[in-house]
């Protein structure tokens, strides 16, 4: 269903809006409906090309995709993706005196977009989820770099599918306080 408070709050004209609606819609289908196969009519296919000169969408040989900007149309509220994001490290170092990647420099690169996607499929959107497992996240990269152990890190995508904050709930859950008993017994 169209999301008439989402266009509104765009301000972009309708038809823009539409597009980047199909667009968005097939990202999130497991199997893409690949609206550029069934673009033939050129007055249409400048509607996408302003999109793709404002930076909402990148042409691929198959279809197009939804750059971190036209994302943003979508998301409500607060998105903490990129905090999630530009938290996670980019690079950590090997054994070997090397260094290894963890995740895309860019958002927009295909690795950033697929961690986007898993992102939402795991949070459904739910802001309190998302904080708890930036805050997961935190704790993580905490821990390893007090032990010396960021080397064995999770990539982004593995990190993501293998649900790893939840090995790391138990340091950011606060302690409960026992009640104290101010009375005294002799």
């Amino acid at each position: 269903m169209l999301d008439w408070k989402k266009w509104k709050e765009s301000k972009m004209p309708l038809m823009d809006f539409l597009l980047l609606t199909l667009i968005y819609w097939e990202s999130n289908q497991k199997t893409p409906v690949k609206i550029k196969e069934h673009l033939k009519d050129d007055d249409i296919y400048t509607y996408f090309l302003r999109l793709i000169a404002r930076g909402y969408i990148r042409e691929g040989v198959e279809k197009y995709y939804l750059t971190a900007k036209g994302l943003e149309v979508f998301n409500s509220g607060q998105d903490n993706f990129k905090d999630f994001y530009e938290l996670f490290p980019q690079k950590v170092p090997n054994n070997t005196g090397g260094e290894r990647i963890l995740r895309a420099v860019s958002m927009d690169s295909m690795s950033g977009r697929d961690a986007y996607r898993r992102w939402k499929m795991i949070t459904g959107g739910n802001e309190e989820k998302e904080r708890h497992i930036i805050a997961c996240l935190a704790a993580e990269i905490t821990q390893r770099t007090r032990q010396g152990d960021l080397a064995y890190m999770n990539n982004i995508s593995t990190w993501l599918n293998k649900r790893k904050w939840e090995m790391y709930e138990h340091l950011i859950e606060l302690p409960q306080k026992d009640p104290v008993n101010k009375e005294k017994s002799i």
